[in-house]
């Protein structure tokens, strides 16, 4: 790198990178990571998809850049600067680190490095397969810089693919390994009282009720639907409304209809589930598919139990309808709160409308619904009352 457009190239390559992936939490929520939440490969437990798609993001942006200019390096060099942006705030400050991983913060920082490592050696990879690919002649990247490889150009691609795997491997087996000893560290603090950040805890987590209780990363789960809840997901002024008229019509509880509106649009409010939707509705013949539909995610064996002399077809389409399909959730909690008793009729309503049964055994993801929902319709009311 010698002149100021390559310098210029690696500050692109940088602000590509990073609004990339700010992009890509509005395409695809469920599998983002960003800067302020670790990679957040942690806190939900590693999963295949979110690495799977960090590599091909990663890949693409290599890709084009290559394609597109002659200099590999700042490109290459553009990736490593923009990792080391991502995980920087953890190095910077230990504050930003989640308070159930300062136990282990070497070992997470540690992780973070390999994060930098795995990106690095990808681009370099990608570099060098694109080269093997379109040009006459091959620009080994990798290699040269070994000098006990002695490798032609065939066999120097496919080296640098196994070194990029075994680097990815590697900073898999580190996350795992932390969430392993975060594990065990919550296990043991739990038999003596202690809590990783007592002042934190707004729910009871570990209740007397032990088919509610949440294990260590069932916890981070948690926050970090709350997190990406309270900063991303918005409802419009129309919705609202209707919410808010839906509840006073059935009344029912406004922060009990608006929190598993908010829950359900979290959940599913994304391009791909909407176009997954859209296909449905447009090829849709009578099968055995129940699907969930709509704004309140409301299956269509529900709508039937309701309506039962009307055609399925008219029934995806109202699902569809934000007004009929808000007024319909209102009369399904409405009919639970009317029929039931419960001692704990929060979890009772998430355990019937998810499922249809308020007796089902409670699953992971009951878990998980019933604490955001409480913790919504807590905020909610709280809001509403300091109005």
């Amino acid at each position: 790198m010698n002149n100021i457009f390559d310098f210029s190239l690696v500050l692109l390559v940088i602000v590509v990178y990073l609004e990339v992936f700010k992009f890509q939490k509005k395409l695809f929520p469920s599998y983002y990571f960003g800067v302020g939440n670790l990679l957040l490969e942690y806190e939900r437990g590693m999963r295949r998809k979110d690495i799977i798609i960090r590599i091909i993001i990663t890949s693409t942006i290599v890709f084009v850049f290559v394609s597109t200019f002659s200099n590999p390096w700042p490109i290459i060099l553009g990736v490593i600067f923009a990792s080391v942006v991502i995980v920087s705030p953890i190095f910077i400050d230990d504050s930003n680190i989640e308070p159930s991983l300062m136990p282990f913060k070497l070992l997470y920082k540690i992780s973070l490095v390999l994060f930098v490592l795995a990106n690095a050696i990808l681009s370099i990879t990608v570099t060098s397969i694109y080269y093997l690919l379109t040009s006459e002649t091959y620009i080994p990247l990798l290699s040269n810089y070994i000098e006990f490889v002695q490798l032609n150009t065939i066999i120097d691609p496919l080296f640098q693919i196994i070194l990029s795997i075994i680097a990815q491997v590697i900073y898999v087996a580190f996350v795992k390994l932390l969430t392993k000893k975060a594990d065990s560290y919550d296990e043991e603090n739990a038999h003596n009282g202690a809590s990783f950040d007592e002042s934190s805890e707004d729910i009871d987590y570990n209740s007397e009720s032990p088919d509610i209780s949440l294990d260590l990363r069932a916890k981070n789960t948690l926050e970090y639907y709350k997190f990406r809840i309270s900063n991303n997901i918005k409802l419009t002024e129309e919705e609202l409304l209707l919410v808010k008229d839906s509840s006073n019509e059935y009344e029912i509880p406004y922060s009990y209809l608006l929190s598993i509106i908010i829950i359900e649009k979290f959940c599913r409010d994304n391009i791909i589930e909407n176009t997954k939707e859209k296909i449905f509705i447009k090829f849709w013949k009578h099968n055995k598919i129940n699907p969930s539909l709509g704004i309140g995610q409301i299956k269509v064996s529900t709508v039937k139990e309701y309506f039962p002399l009307m055609d399925e077809k008219e029934i995806i389409k109202s699902l569809h309808d934000k007004k009929f399909n808000i007024n319909l959730c209102a009369v399904i909690i409405q009919n639970f709160i009317n029929n039931n008793e419960s001692h704990n009729i929060k979890l009772d309503l998430i355990r019937f409308y998810t499922t249809g049964n308020s007796d089902i055994e409670v699953t992971h993801s009951i878990k998980i619904y019933y604490y955001l929902f409480d913790w919504l319709s807590r905020d909610i009311e709280y809001d509403s009352s300091n109005i």
